[in-house]
């Protein structure tokens, strides 16, 4: 059983994608790091508006799916899809009550949990549908 998603054909396994997933997040924190430091070098203050959340949103992306990669490496495809989901309950709920002094921390966390919310309605939805077919 396959599907299309709007950026590819469905995967065969949960482990080929959290592999591809985890290789394509690299890229772009790689490339979001580039355009930043590139526009930095001429205008820092136009960097940091325009770019800031780019880069802070594909290190979150790539720091878990990162993670994923390193739970599937060392327990396996069942384990890598349970830490997966539990990471991203765990990190929206610890969104909630938890606030600093700091507008830039509380900006970066805002972030971060909307590319966790993003994960829990996307991602994880692909990979039960990928962890499914391979049974």
């Amino acid at each position: 059983m396959t599907r299309t998603t709007n950026n590819c054909i469905d995967r065969d396994t949960a482990e080929g994608l959290i592999r591809r997933r985890a290789k394509q997040a690299a890229a772009n924190f790689e490339d979001a790091k580039a355009k930043f430091t590139e526009d930095f070098a001429t205008n820092p203050k136009y960097a940091i508006e325009w770019h800031a959340e780019k880069v802070a949103r594909a290190q979150a992306y790539h720091e878990w799916w990162l993670k994923i990669a390193d739970v599937l490496d060392r327990r396996g495809v069942e384990e890598a899809v349970t830490y997966a989901a539990e990471r991203i309950e765990i990190e929206i709920d610890s969104f909630f009550g938890s606030n600093s002094t700091c507008l830039w921390t509380n900006a970066l966390r805002r972030v971060e949990i909307e590319v966790y919310h993003a994960l829990a309605r996307r991602e994880m939805r692909d990979l039960r549908d990928a962890a499914t077919i391979a049974h």
